[in-house]
């Protein structure tokens, strides 16, 4: 289960705050009667501090449940959960609180809404930052008489950043009301949302997180399930013309389930002129009604998959297809017109539909839209993997599918997957494929009894920079292709040695022939000498051994940018359980 770990000045569980900004403190324990914002007189409200703070101040919150909503309008504040504070004693013995470090997992911070409104409101509120808090109880925004949005936070315009939260058991339904965003729901902000848990929320649409409009970035978040009541997108739900969804593990997310119809279970771009970018993400066991339970694609909107694992997903059994991706068009000032989708590098397996409507239980295409894959994996997915519907077209290279498709370095061949019962689905090698698991959870290098004939399948122009060697000097197929996760290329003629037999050095069963000696010869025999025999070995190069454990010391640095956004970072790939 992956994840992209920004750096962050974290030290031992504390999150150290430094800076010369201005701080106002919160502590609910503060019985004295006097409340200024000091350390030793703290607010007892989040919203008293908030509107004593100026611009750019930081909020300082101590452990406790608040239960309130909070306005943020017209001006930024840094609102930062996770201190110790005091306790009542120590502020009735005028001794300050401790509001220096904070460990938001020590020192839970709530804010239980009234749900009456979003616990947490962003208006207009500048560069704010919600950072440390557990966020539940929130009920939607009020502010839109004709809609509901953002049951935990909901932001309007400005530039905030939503981190390290648990938003969790928010509802922004309100009564006939269209619905937006359980957890956090965006209008024309430009919004990060990163390193979040967002969970069991429900909204019409969009439980976990709603965004439309503005620019939005969505990294490194759980969003895990999120009930979405209406017709269009379950987990995440997003309509802006410039957006990042990276490093998110979106799960057990649904649409639809009581309405009997529903569209994009876990993640859901849409929109004309809206283009979104998607990579790293987990999407695995979501729920649509449906189509499209992994990912769905629709209205002519823009969107490029790479390096996304997509698996598990289901749509409503006897009624649909298109279980994992689907892709829809729409009219563009009245004109039908198809959405447009590459898909570099994705491993989509083990998804369900059924075939009651069309097929295409890995990828369903269709309302006139272009779909462009490379390099990537469609196998598991029920007796049909791809549909592409009348109008509409998909350009295949160098994939691997188990419905054979026309297109040049395509292949139709089990690509030995670790374990897809366990859903690990990196790609067997002789000469080493990562497996999580192993080295005590911390992740190492392990070889198996086969190759996958996903390695070194990709296309040849493509980028293998970040792959370990040996490489093949080619990407592999699928979501781990290009990374430092990638499956290990065996070398020529490995294992090949003169001698029958099991013997050792040039004593038992030398000779030319096939056998499992370790005997003189090119490969990992552990005998005399670097001749080429003719024969195969399985033995144990000392030399080798060391190589391999070396490779289990990972610190590879991926570099992503996404042109035209403006987004550029530095990222270890990890695995998270």
């Amino acid at each position: 289960m992956r994840t992209l770990m920004n750096f962050s000045f974290v030290t031992a569980g504390l999150l150290l705050v430094g800076g010369a900004s201005a701080q106002v403190h919160v502590d609910s324990r503060n019985q004295t009667g006097t409340e200024n914002g000091s350390t030793l007189n703290p607010y007892r409200t989040v919203q008293a501090a908030v509107d004593a703070a100026a611009e750019g101040e930081e909020v300082r919150v101590a452990t406790g449940t608040y239960n309130e909503d909070v306005l943020v309008m017209n001006k930024a504040v840094q609102l930062l959960g996770g201190y110790a504070g005091g306790s009542t004693v120590q502020y009735d013995t005028a001794t300050a609180g401790d509001f220096v470090s904070r460990d938001p997992e020590a020192n839970i911070t709530e804010l239980s809404g009234t749900g009456a409104e979003s616990v947490i409101s962003l208006l207009e509120a500048g560069e704010s930052v919600v950072d440390g808090f557990r966020i539940t109880g929130g009920g939607g925004s009020t502010t839109d008489a004709f809609r509901s949005s953002g049951g935990g936070i909901f932001a309007r315009n400005g530039a905030p950043v939503i981190r390290n939260n648990t938003i969790q058991g928010n509802d922004a339904r309100r009564g006939d009301l269209e619905s937006f965003g359980g957890g956090i729901a965006s209008d024309a902000a430009t919004i990060t949302i990163e390193d979040n848990d967002i969970s069991e929320n429900t909204a019409g649409r969009g439980a976990g997180i709603s965004a439309v409009r503005g620019t939005v970035i969505i990294r490194n978040n759980t969003v895990r399930g999120n009930v979405a009541v209406g017709d269009h997108g379950g987990g995440i739900y997003v309509g802006a013309p410039s957006a990042v969804i990276t490093g998110n593990r979106v799960f057990e997310n649904e649409i639809g389930r009581a309405l009997g119809y529903g569209w994009g279970g876990g993640i859901m771009v849409f929109n004309s002129g809206n283009t979104a970018y998607l990579s790293f993400n987990e999407v695995f066991s979501n729920f649509a009604a449906g189509q499209g339970a992994g990912v769905f694609v629709d209205e002519a909107a823009t969107a490029v998959l790479e390096n996304e694992l997509i698996y598990g997903n289901e749509v409503n059994p006897g009624q649909a297809s298109g279980g994992a991706v689907y892709v829809d068009g729409g009219e563009v000032e009245g004109v039908p017109t198809g959405s447009n989708v590459t898909i570099i590098n994705c491993t989509i397996a083990a998804n369900t539909a059924a075939e009651t409507y069309v097929g295409g239980n890995g990828l369903l295409i269709e309302g006139l839209s272009e779909v462009t894959m490379r390099n990537s994996i469609l196998w598991g997915n029920g007796d049909d993997e791809v549909y592409v519907l009348p109008g509409s077209t998909l350009a295949a290279t160098y994939s691997n599918s188990a419905e054979a498709i026309a297109g040049t370095g395509n292949i139709s061949a089990d690509p030995l997957f670790a374990d897809m019962a366990m859903n690990d689905f990196h790609l067997q090698s002789t000469e080493g494929r990562w497996d999580p698991a192993a080295n005590g959870g911390a992740g190492a290098f392990v070889v198996d009894a086969a190759t996958s004939p996903s390695i070194d399948a990709g296309d040849p122009a493509d980028s293998f920079a970040n792959e370990e060697e040996p490489n093949g000097g080619r990407v592999n197929q699928g979501a781990y292709g290009n990374t430092a996760e990638a499956s290990l290329t065996p070398e020529a003629g490995e294992g090949e040695g003169e001698g029958e037999g099991e013997g050792e050095g040039e004593g038992e069963g030398e000779g030319e022939g096939e056998g499992e000696g370790e005997g003189e010869g090119e490969g990992e025999g552990e005998g005399e000498g670097e001749g080429e025999g003719e024969g195969e070995g399985n033995g144990c190069n000392p030399a080798k051994a060391l190589q391999r454990e070396a490779r289990n010391v990972r610190g590879d640095l991926l570099m992503f940018a996404v042109a035209g956004l403006g987004l550029v970072g530095w990222s270890r790939m990890s695995r998270r359980d």
